[in-house]
C-alpha cells in the first residue's frame, strides 16, 4: 500500500490549488497545537490529488512532524488489513504505550498474535490509542492516497480512530475520488475539492513541464478536458510545438480530451517488449513486497533494467520502491496483456507469493478458467487468516470468492456460510442476510439450512431487519434437530435474541422453551447453560417471574477470567443483567456488571461495551446510582450508534430519558426521547415508544403537568400491551401511570388503570409493586384510614434498594397526612423524603417535598448534600472511571478517549466539585443507596 516519495524533491511547483494548501497549512498547524484534523481532498482522476498529498508530506516536513503514508490500490479491498497494517507497524516504536489488550488487538491485525478479537472495533479502539501515543511524542500526518480502494475494516479502524483524535496532534489527510471513501462522511471531515484550474493556471502547469502553450490552445484544451491537471499535460504533449504556440491548425476533436488511460495506454505499448512485460507484471502486483515483485521478475528473466524505458517516459519510478507515478498509469498498464498472458502471470506471481497465503490465493484465482477446487482451497486459507487478524470483512469477501470458484454443493455452502458469517461480524447487515438467503433457497441440507438460518437472525439483532428471520431460524431448528441438537438450540437463541429486541415476546419464550427443551442432557454444558438464561429473559418478560427466577437457580457470577470472548459477542451473559435487575436482584446485576464492564475492557471491545452500558444504565437507575445511569445511558448510545447497532442506541437514549426525566431536566429528556422515537418507528418496535413515552411522562408529572402526564403514560400502556410484555419492571410506569390521573382528577380512570397495571405486578410477582402499586392505592382511597393503612404499608414494605420508589411513597403519605391536617406525623415523612430526592437530583420531586413541608409548617433548611454534580457527560464518566480507581491511562482506554482528555476534564471536575484529589473526588461521586429513613410516621 505505500508509494515511495524520493522523487518528491524534483516535482514541479503545485499550481491553482492555494485555497486547498492554505486549508492544510491551517489545520496541520491546528494538529501542531493539539487539534486534530481531518481533511478529506476530493477530485476525478488527474485532478492532482496526489500532487496536493506529496506537497502535503514535503510540507509537514519542514515542519518537523512525523509522516507515514499509504496508498489504497484498485482491486485489492479484499486485502485483509493491506492499508491499516501497514500504519500500526510503522507505528510499532509507541506500543509500549497501550495497554495489554490494545496491544494484543494490534497483534492480531498484524499478524503478530494469534487470537481471536470480540469485535471489529476493538482494533480501531488500539489504533486511536497507538495515534494518540505518537502524536503525544512528536505531532503525526497520516496521509491516505487514493482512499476509496482501502479495505473495509482499515477504514473502519481509521473512521473509530479518527472520531476521537479530539486534542491529539495529529492531522488525518485522505485524498479519493468524489463519494467513494467513507472517511468523507464523517462529521469530523473537512471537504475539500479539486476542481478543474482555470486557464491561466493551466499555462503555467504546462509551463513547469516544458510544454509552454499559447493561452487560446491552453482554453481549447482546458475546454475538451474540464480544466484537469493530468489531462491538460497529456493532451499538450500530442500536439507540436506550432499547434502548442497556435500557429498551426489544431486536432477537431483534441486527441486526448478526459481520456488519459487511452493516451497512456498508447505511450506504454510504444515501449519494449520486455518493458511492457515488467510493467504489467507491476500493474498485477499491486501493492506487492518488493520481494515477491523481484521473484516474480526473476521467473519471467526479467531485471529492474528492464523498467528503465518506462522509467524515461516518466511512467514508473525505481528509486526509492518500484511504483507507478499515477495510479492512471497503472489502469492503462492492465491493459497491455491479453486475457491468456494476464492469467499466466499472475500464476507467475501466485507462485511467487511464498508464504503469503492471501496474495497467492487472490492471483491464483486470478488465474483460473472456471472452477478451481485448488484455487478455492487456496482461498479458504486466505480467507482463515484475514478473519484471525479481525478482517472479517475482507475474509467475507474472499469466502465468496472461493464459493465461485470451487465445485458446487456442500463445499460450496460451507464456504458461503463463511461468507455470511463473516459479513455478520463486520457488521454488513445486509450482505450477511443476502448470502445466508442464498445458502437457504440453495440447499435442503438441514445443518447448513440451521447456521443460515442463525446467520439470518443474528444479522438482525439491535440493527432493524428481524421479523422474516424468526420463521425461518425456527423452522430449519426443527429440521436439524435429530441430526445436532447443539446446532438446534443455537439456531433458536439466536433467533430469540432478534425477536426480544422486536418486542415479539410470545415468539421469544416459545423459542427459548423449545431451545431448552432441545438442549436437555445431550447438548454441550455451555449451549445448556446458554439456553437456560435464555428462557429466564422471556420467561421474565412474559410475566412468569417465578419460573424465570428457577432457571437461574444456582447461578454464580463469573470472574473477569471466565468470561470469554464468545460471551462477549452474545446476549446470554450479558442479557443475564436484565433478567437479574427484573428479579430484583440487583446487587448480582451490578456485580454482573462489573465483571462485565472489566472484560470488555481487557478486550478493548466498544461493540460488546455498548450493550453492557445500555443494561448497566437501567441496574444503576433502579439503586438510586443516577450519576452512572446518565453517564452509561449516553455513553451506551454514543457507541451504539458508532458500532453499527441502531436500535441498541434508540433503547440506551430511552433509558437516559427516563433518568433526565426524573431529575426534571426537559430539554435532554424530550431530545433523547423524540431521537430514539422517531428512528424507531420507521421499523415498528413498540419497546422503544413504551421507554420514550414513559420517560415524558414521567418528566410531565414531576413537572406538575398531571394531564399531559396521563396521555403520555396513556400512550405507554398501549405500546405496552402490543408489545406483548407481561413483566411490570420491564419500563417501570405503572404507579405513575396511576398517579397521573388521580392528580388530573380522572379517579375512575385511575382506577381501571390500577387494576390492570395490578393483574400485570400479580402475574409476574413484580418485587416493586408492594410499595408502588399500594402507593396508588393509597392515592385512591376515599377513607383516609385506608389511604393511611396503604401508604404505611407502601412505605414498608416497598423495596430499601429502589430509593426514590420509597421516597416517592413518603412523599405521598406525606402530603395525605398534611392535607388532613396531621402535621407532626407528615413532617417527618416529607423530610426524608426531601432528603432522598436531594441526594438523587430528583429536583421537580424535591421541590414539590419542600413546598409541602413549608405548607405544613416546616421551614428548616435541607441540610442533605446533592449527589448530582453539575458535570458535563464526559466529565461525568472520567470522574466515576478514575473514582473507581483506574490511572488516567486505563481510563481512556476504557472510554476509548486518550489520557490527555481525561486529564482536561478531570481538571474541570475538579474544580466543579471543588476536590483537589482523587480520594476527595472518589467521596463526592460515592454513589451508595440514598437513606430511605426510618419506615414510619
Amino acid at each position: 500500500m505505500d508509494r515511495p516519495t524520493a522523487d518528491r524533491a524534483a516535482r514541479p511547483p503545485v499550481r491553482g490549488r492555494d485555497d486547498v494548501l492554505a486549508r492544510y497549512d491551517a489545520a496541520l498547524a491546528h494538529a501542531i497545537d493539539g487539534c486534530a484534523g481531518l481533511l478529506v481532498v476530493e477530485g476525478d482522476p488527474g485532478s492532482g490529488k496526489t500532487t496536493v498529498a506529496a506537497e502535503a508530506v514535503r510540507r509537514a516536513g519542514r515542519s518537523g512532524v512525523r509522516v507515514v503514508e499509504v496508498a489504497g490500490h484498485d482491486g485489492e479491498a479484499d486485502l485483509a488489513l493491506a492499508g491499516l497494517s501497514l500504519v500500526l507497524r510503522r507505528l510499532g516504536d509507541h506500543l509500549d504505550a497501550l495497554t495489554d489488550g490494545q496491544r494484543r488487538a494490534i497483534g492480531v491485525a498484524t499478524g503478530a498474535v494469534d487470537e481471536p478479537l470480540v469485535d471489529r472495533f476493538a482494533l480501531g479502539a488500539a489504533t486511536f490509542a497507538l495515534l494518540g501515543a505518537t502524536a503525544r511524542d512528536r505531532p503525526l500526518l497520516l496521509v491516505l492516497d487514493d482512499a476509496q480502494w482501502l479495505d473495509v475494516t482499515s477504514v473502519d479502524a481509521l473512521a473509530f480512530a479518527i472520531r476521537r483524535l479530539d486534542t491529539e496532534r495529529v492531522l488525518v489527510v485522505a485524498t479519493t475520488r468524489p463519494g467513494l471513501s467513507a472517511l468523507a462522511d464523517l462529521p469530523e471531515a473537512h471537504r475539500l475539492a479539486l476542481p478543474g484550474l482555470a486557464t491561466a493556471e493551466l499555462g503555467t502547469v504546462l509551463a513547469d513541464r516544458g510544454l509552454p502553450t499559447a493561452p487560446d490552445v491552453v482554453a481549447r484544451i482546458a475546454e475538451a478536458t474540464a480544466g484537469l491537471p493530468l489531462a491538460v499535460v497529456e493532451t499538450a504533449r500530442t500536439l507540436d510545438g506550432v499547434q502548442r504556440a497556435g500557429r498551426g491548425p489544431l486536432p477537431d476533436p483534441l486527441p486526448i480530451g478526459g481520456q488519459v488511460t487511452r493516451a497512456y495506454e498508447v505511450r506504454l505499448r510504444a515501449l519494449p517488449a520486455r518493458t511492457r512485460d515488467a510493467v504489467a507484471l507491476l500493474a498485477l502486483a499491486g501493492s506487492a513486497p518488493a520481494p515477491m515483485l523481484a521473484a516474480a521478475m526473476r521467473a519471467l528473466d526479467l531485471a529492474v533494467a528492464d523498467l528503465a524505458p518506462a522509467e524515461d517516459v516518466g511512467a514508473v519510478r525505481v528509486g526509492g520502491g518500484i511504483a507507478f507515478t499515477h495510479p492512471l498509469l497503472r489502469a492503462a498498464a492492465l491493459t497491455l496483456e491479453v486475457p491468456a498472458r494476464r492469467r499466466e502471470l499472475h500464476a507467475v506471481l501466485a507462485r511467487a507469493a511464498g508464504d503469503d497465503v492471501e496474495r497467492r490465493a487472490r492471483h491464483l484465482a486470478a488465474a483460473a478458467v472456471g472452477p478451481d477446487e485448488h484455487a478455492a482451497a487456496t482461498l479458504d486459507a486466505a480467507a482463515t487468516v484475514a478473519e484471525g487478524r479481525g478482517a472479517a470483512a475482507s475474509a467475507a469477501l474472499v469466502w465468496e470468492r472461493a464459493a465461485e470458484l470451487g465445485g458446487p454443493g456442500r463445499p460450496r455452502c460451507e464456504r458461503l456460510l463463511a461468507a455470511a458469517r463473516g459479513f455478520a461480524l463486520a457488521g454488513l447487515g445486509d450482505h450477511a442476510r443476502r448470502v445466508a438467503e442464498d445458502v437457504l433457497v440453495a440447499t435442503g441440507d438441514p445443518v447448513h439450512r440451521a447456521d443460515a438460518a442463525a446467520v439470518l437472525s443474528g444479522a438482525g439483532v439491535w440493527s432493524t431487519e428481524v421479523e422474516h428471520a424468526l420463521a425461518v431460524a425456527s423452522e430449519a431448528a426443527e429440521e436439524v434437530a435429530s441430526l445436532d441438537r447443539g446446532r438446534a438450540v443455537r439456531a433458536l437463541t439466536q433467533a430469540h435474541t432478534a425477536a426480544m429486541i422486536a418486542g415479539e415476546v410470545t415468539t421469544a419464550r416459545r423459542l427459548a422453551e423449545r431451545a431448552v427443551e432441545l438442549a436437555g442432557g445431550e447438548a454441550p454444558g455451555a449451549i445448556r447453560e446458554d439456553a437456560r438464561r435464555t428462557l429466564a429473559m422471556s420467561l421474565l418478560l412474559a410475566g412468569r417471574a417465578a419460573e424465570s427466577d428457577r432457571c437461574l437457580a444456582g447461578w454464580r457470577c463469573p470472574t473477569v477470567h471466565d468470561v470469554t470472548v464468545d460471551d462477549l459477542r452474545g446476549l446470554p451473559l450479558i442479557g443475564t443483567v436484565q433478567t437479574l435487575r427484573g428479579l430484583g436482584r440487583l446487587a448480582e446485576a451490578a456485580e454482573l456488571v462489573r465483571v462485565l464492564l472489566a472484560a470488555c475492557h481487557r478486550e478493548s471491545a466498544p461493540a460488546a461495551k455498548a450493550l453492557v452500558l445500555g443494561l448497566a444504565a437501567e441496574v444503576w437507575w433502579w439503586r438510586g446510582q443516577w450519576s452512572r445511569a446518565v453517564a452509561a445511558g449516553a455513553e451506551a448510545a454514543h457507541l451504539a450508534e458508532e458500532t453499527g447497532q441502531p436500535a441498541l442506541g434508540w433503547f440506551s437514549r430511552g433509558v437516559a430519558a427516563r433518568v433526565h426525566a426524573a431529575r426534571g431536566d426537559e430539554t435532554p429528556c424530550r431530545r433523547d426521547a423524540e431521537a430514539a422515537q422517531v428512528a424507531a418507528e420507521p421499523h415498528g418496535l413498540r419497546p422503544i415508544r413504551v421507554y420514550t413515552s414513559a420517560a415524558v411522562g414521567l418528566l410531565e408529572l414531576g413537572l406538575g403537568r398531571p394531564a399531559a402526564a396521563a396521555d403520555r403514560l396513556a400512550d405507554a400502556a398501549a405500546a405496552y400491551r402490543a408489545s406483548g410484555w407481561r413483566d411490570a419492571t420491564a419500563v417501570p410506569f405503572a404507579a405513575d401511570h396511576v398517579e397521573a390521573l388521580v392528580r388530573a382528577g380522572r379517579a375512575d380512570a385511575a382506577r381501571a388503570a390500577l387494576a390492570e397495571h395490578e393483574d400485570t405486578a400479580a402475574g409476574s410477582g413484580a418485587w416493586w409493586a408492594d410499595g408502588a402499586l399500594v402507593r396508588c392505592r393509597g392515592l385512591l382511597a376515599d377513607d383516609p384510614e385506608e389511604a393511611d393503612h396503604h401508604f404505611r404499608a407502601a412505605v414498608e414494605h416497598g423495596p430499601p434498594t429502589v430509593p426514590f420508589e420509597v421516597a416517592r411513597s413518603r412523599f405521598c403519605w406525606g402530603e395525605h397526612l398534611r392535607r388532613r391536617r396531621d402535621l407532626a406525623r407528615s413532617r417527618p415523612l416529607l423530610r426524608d423524603a426531601r432528603t432522598v430526592f436531594v441526594q438523587l437530583g430528583a429536583h421537580p420531586w424535591e421541590q414539590r417535598a419542600t413546598e409541602e413541608l413549608r405548607a405544613a409548617g416546616d421551614r428548616s433548611p435541607d441540610r442533605s448534600t446533592s449527589r448530582t454534580p453539575a458535570l458535563t457527560p464526559q466529565e461525568l464518566r472520567c470522574a466515576l472511571a478514575v473514582a473507581d480507581g483506574m490511572s488516567n491511562r486505563e481510563a481512556a482506554a476504557a472510554l476509548f478517549v486518550s489520557p490527555k482528555t481525561v486529564e482536561y476534564h478531570l481538571h474541570k471536575a475538579y474544580a466543579k466539585l471543588g476536590v483537589g484529589s482523587r480520594t476527595q473526588l472518589a467521596r463526592a461521586l460515592e454513589d451508595l443507596v440514598p437513606t430511605t429513613g426510618n419506615g414510619s410516621a
